[in-house]
């Protein structure tokens, strides 16, 4: 079943609550610190998991538009223009 729009959203959250925790943790510790190699790493799993995320919340919205008012719409105000 697909992912409901608060549940994408929250799961973005959650990612970016992790992306920033294992930042601060790792920028912490002088003897741990992070590599530009790892942060960039990180990075780069974030925007990839929150790309598919944000890709899933535009077609979830997408999905949710009732056309048939739109183009029953769109006709009429075609039609008033002629």
């Amino acid at each position: 079943m697909p992912k409901s729009k608060d549940e994408i959203v929250s799961e973005i959250q959650r990612n970016l609550d992790e992306f920033q925790e294992k930042f601060k943790e790792r920028t912490s510790d002088p003897d741990n610190f992070l590599t530009i190699f790892e942060i960039e790493e990180m990075w780069s799993d974030l925007i990839n998991k929150t790309n598919v995320l944000y890709s899933d919340y535009l077609n979830k919205m997408v999905a949710d538009i009732d056309q048939k008012k739109l183009v029953a719409k769109k006709k009429e105000s075609t039609q008033k223009k002629e």
